[in-house]
C-alpha cells in the first residue's frame, strides 16, 4: 500500500508539473528550489534584450529535446525543455530562466529543481528506509545515480542556452558558475 502511494505522489506531481509548465505560469516558471546558477558577461549588450523566437531557434537543429522560451518580464526569460520529435530523451529535474542585467551586462542562467524530481527523491529514500528487503536499498542508488546524470546532462545543455544567450544579446566573454 505504502509503494502505491509513492507511485501516486510521483504521478500527480508529474501532471500538475506538466499542467503548470505548458501554461507557462510565472509562479511556477521563475520561482522554486535553485539547483544551479551560472552567470557571463556580454561585452556588448545590445538594447534590447533576446527574442524567445530567436532563441527556440538556437536549438532546433537536434536529436535532443529543442528548449521553449517565454519573456516573464522585462529581464527574463523562462524556458524548459520540448520533447516533441526528439530522437534521445531524458529525464527533466529542472527548468530555467536567463536574467539579465542591463546595467552591468550580466546574463545569468538559473535551474530550478521540478517538482516531479523532488517527489521522485523523496520517493526513493522513503521506498528504502520502509524497505524490508534488499531490493529497496539497492534501487535508491540507482535511482540517485539516474537523477545525477540527468542532472549533468541538463546543467550542459543549460551552459548551452547561457552561451546562446549571451550570443544573442552581445559578445561574451568568460562564464562562471556554481551548482545551487
Amino acid at each position: 500500500m505504502f509503494e502505491l502511494v509513492l507511485v501516486l505522489a510521483v504521478g500527480i506531481a508529474f501532471l500538475v508539473e506538466t499542467h503548470l509548465a505548458r501554461h507557462w505560469s510565472p509562479g511556477y516558471s521563475l520561482s522554486g528550489i535553485r539547483v544551479l546558477r551560472r552567470s557571463c558577461h556580454a561585452l556588448k549588450p545590445a538594447r534590447d534584450l533576446p527574442r524567445a523566437e530567436r532563441m527556440e531557434l538556437r536549438f532546433m537543429e537536434t536529436e535532443l529535446p529543442t528548449f521553449d522560451f517565454k519573456r516573464m518580464g522585462p529581464d527574463r526569460l523562462a524556458f524548459h525543455e520540448n520533447y516533441s520529435g526528439a530522437k534521445t530523451v531524458y529525464t527533466q529535474v529542472m527548468r530555467g530562466y536567463l536574467s539579465f542585467d542591463r546595467r552591468t551586462g550580466e546574463v545569468q542562467v538559473v535551474g530550478l529543481l521540478n517538482y516531479f524530481a523532488l517527489c521522485f527523491l523523496l520517493a526513493l529514500v522513503a521506498g528504502a528506509l520502509a524497505s524490508v528487503d534488499v531490493g529497496g536499498l539497492i534501487f535508491m542508488p540507482f535511482g540517485l545515480l539516474v537523477l545525477g546524470i540527468c542532472y549533468a546532462m541538463q546543467a550542459g545543455r543549460y551552459d548551452e542556452v547561457l552561451s546562446a544567450a549571451a550570443a544573442e544579446w552581445g559578445s561574451q566573454d568568460d562564464v562562471t558558475g556554481h551548482a545551487g
